[in-house]
């Protein structure tokens, strides 16, 4: 075989061959659904690998993971979840069978619930717990994210506590402009008609009165 042939088939196998691409060293963190999906990117930026298991169009009353999901949730460093039995049992079964080791942090623990929004046929709840319709219970649902996100990377506390305080200040003004809306609106005519038992927080927030 001449020399020619040669080189072009060991260059030919150099070309060919596969190199593995560099693994990703930012933490993987799930977000239970799409609400919280939306706080956790808002206040990481790019500091994580955010996987949000149930999307906008999902159901978290009658989510069933994949074995994707429980492959996800087997490896997260951190799992951000609304709690007040939001989602059911089926995180619970999930972070068991997928003999996860991440922290759980709940951010409604700190949010003062009310009674229903259990209208989901087969799922009853002692509490309400739709609490982000209320801008200061999100607040309350940002800190959560922020401190739980600040104790998996002390490195990158600074940039998370100014991304949320830049959220959080947003918030505030979305809270203000709700009010002097809802304020324009005479008092008698604050009516909220829904067919999902979901608006107690922001009807005793605002000053509405859920009809039927």
């Amino acid at each position: 075989m001449n020399r020619l042939l040669v080189l072009c088939l060991l260059f030919a196998g150099v070309g060919c061959s596969k190199s593995t691409p560099p693994q990703d060293p930012r933490p993987k963190v799930i977000a239970s659904f799409s609400v919280l999906d939306e706080f956790v990117r808002r206040v990481a930026g790019d500091t994580v690998q955010l996987t949000t298991l149930v999307g906008p169009d999902g159901d978290a009353h009658t989510f069933e993971p994949t074995p994707s999901d429980m492959q996800t949730i087997g490896e997260a460093k951190l799992i951000f979840e609304v709690g007040a039995q939001f989602e059911t049992k089926w995180l619970d079964k999930a972070y068991t069978a997928s003999r996860s080791s991440a922290k759980r942090v709940v951010v409604s623990s700190n949010i003062k619930l009310i009674a229903g929004g259990g209208d989901e046929p087969g799922h009853s709840h002692e509490h309400d717990p739709h609490i982000w319709h209320e801008v200061h219970n999100a607040i309350a649902m940002v800190e959560q994210v922020r401190d739980g996100l600040c104790e998996l990377m002390p490195e990158n506390a600074e940039l998370i506590r100014q991304n949320a305080a830049t959220y959080i200040a947003e918030l505030h003004a979305l809270d203000a402009w709700i009010v002097s809306t809802v304020n324009a609106l005479p008092a008698d005519q604050r009516k909220l008609v829904t067919s999902h038992d979901t608006f107690g927080y922001f009807a005793h927030r605002y000053g509405f009165r859920v009809l039927g």
